[in-house]
């Protein structure tokens, strides 16, 4: 496995809903072996940019919830979570 693939934090799913006029809530899903450090990892990054954003085990996986969310930086954020890292 190489070093970039270790550390990806690639989500398995990213759902995305409006909570306000200019304000989405988001959450990032993760499962299997690798989510809790994927999860947690992204989790740290989220909160340390500054981000109100929560983490959450259920039986889907982990979750990370950011909400609220200005929907002119929700695209921007996406693309981010998507990015291999």
């Amino acid at each position: 496995m190489s070093a970039r693939h270790t550390r990806s934090t690639r989500p398995d799913r990213v759902t995305v809903w409006f909570v306000a006029d200019e304000q989405v809530g988001v959450d990032v899903r993760w499962a299997g072996i690798r989510g809790d450090r994927r999860a947690n990892a992204a989790h740290e990054r989220l909160r340390s940019a500054g981000h109100q954003v929560s983490i959450s085990k259920d039986a889907l996986g982990w979750r990370v919830r950011l909400c609220p969310v200005d929907t002119l930086i929700v695209g921007d954020l996406v693309s981010g979570l998507l990015a291999t890292r």
